[in-house]
């Protein structure tokens, strides 16, 4: 018989997908791997048999009588090791593992491709909600608009439907660096809890591991995106150079502001963009794995994605993402869009924004926010997932 260990019930939740794992309940040795190819999100599906809640430890199941009768079919024989009898207690669960495989390199998504796939999902994610991501900003950098529509209605007369893309140039060019990076991050930041929870590539991360990944994406992010809101945000206002004519394009505007300001100036409101984007990032990627790990387990098996679904989990993942990351995102347009030195940083743009408007005004522009997310990043991630098929299709 093959060397038994004893897990507490939280590593048996990294460990319980791990290949080839038996547990033990009742003195008797069941089959987990099997049971959990054959049963899409089963680990749950023992839990609730168990009678406990799927959040709770996996301790509980050793005593069990459901989830004995549950794993049943999947019976392999006896435990005859006293040691492990005796060692059970209220706090430990079991494991026995017939054969340690050596952890395999492959398996996890390339840097390279994450990189690839993300800056292509960038350039999707722009071409499908600029027009609403402009409303956003005049919004939130102005008090002429009374709602959304108002603000439609006015750029639309003003400007055309040319004008509802205005400044696009900017974050079109910046979005393949900027998601490839923060997609590049994400995979990086699923590396190191895999590194530091000893998980091989195939293993499924917790949810606090995925939610770490997503806030470490936006560290490596903000060094890029900084300057493109910065220039973007610049452009959507209509703002003008010291001349008075209105900056002709990124370049332009890139090269007025340093004028203005010198090279730091391009970077104002980087501590605002980190403030958004690391809780946002969180909210992102978090909710957009559980929500496709639910939607895959009803239906598409064994982990497959249909694209309807990956348009479902993107398109709700950025409504999460704008819900958590609108009051700093006003705070980072007022700051960026702002005559130089009229404000030293953030927080005072904030203590400023609650003297003269209230708090209400943290939440301007969540309208076309909201109305943009859907469809931006349903693209944005309908690109990044097909895109990641064909490549793996390539190599």
């Amino acid at each position: 018989m093959s060397e038994v260990t004893t897990y507490t019930g939280e590593q048996i939740q990294q460990h319980a997908t791990r290949e080839d794992i038996w547990i033990v309940v009742h003195g008797k040795v069941y089959d987990v791997t099997k049971f959990l190819d054959e049963h899409p999100g089963g680990e749950e599906v023992i839990l609730e048999h168990a009678g406990i809640d799927a959040t709770e430890a996996f301790e509980d199941i050793g005593h069990s009588d459901d989830a004995r009768d549950l794993l049943k079919d999947y019976f392999i024989g006896d435990l005859e090791v006293e040691y492990l009898a005796a060692s059970m207690s209220s706090t430990e669960l079991a494991v026995i593992a017939p054969e340690e495989k050596p952890k395999v390199a492959t398996g996890g998504t390339s840097g390279v491709k994450s990189f690839l796939s993300g800056g292509f999902g960038g350039m999707c994610l722009v071409a499908a909600g600029h027009p609403l991501d402009l409303l956003k900003v005049r919004m939130q950098t102005s008090t002429q608009y009374k709602s959304t529509m108002d603000c439609f209605r006015k750029t639309l007369a003003e400007s055309g439907i040319r004008g509802m893309y205005r400044g696009m140039a900017a974050p079109l060019v910046g979005a393949t660096p900027v998601f490839a990076i923060c997609f590049w991050g994400y995979d990086q930041g699923q590396k190191i809890m895999r590194y530091a929870y000893n998980l091989s590539p195939t293993d499924k991360l917790s949810t606090n591991q995925i939610l770490f990944a997503g806030g470490f994406s936006a560290i490596p992010t903000t060094a890029v995106m900084a300057p493109m809101e910065r220039i973007k945000c610049t452009l959507q206002v209509g703002a003008a150079n010291s001349t008075g004519v209105a900056y002709k394009g990124p370049a332009d505007a890139a090269m007025g502001i340093i004028r203005t300001g010198g090279f730091r100036s391009l970077f104002k409101g980087t501590c605002a963009t980190l403030l958004r984007d690391v809780p946002g990032s969180v909210a992102y990627f978090g909710a957009y794995e559980l929500i496709k790990k639910k939607l895959t387990n009803q239906s598409a098996g064994q982990g497959s994605i249909s694209p309807l679904a990956i348009v479902t989990a993107g398109g709700l993942a950025g409504m999460a993402n704008w819900a958590v990351a609108i009051p700093p995102d006003v705070l980072k347009s007022r700051l960026q869009t702002s005559p130089e030195g009229k404000y030293t940083g953030v927080r005072q743009v904030f203590v400023e924004m609650m003297r003269v408007e209230g708090p209400g005004a943290l939440f301007r522009g969540i309208g076309p926010a909201m109305l943009r997310a859907f469809p931006a990043n349903a693209a944005c991630f309908l690109g990044v997932e097909l895109s990641l098929q064909f490549m793996n299709t390539l190599w």
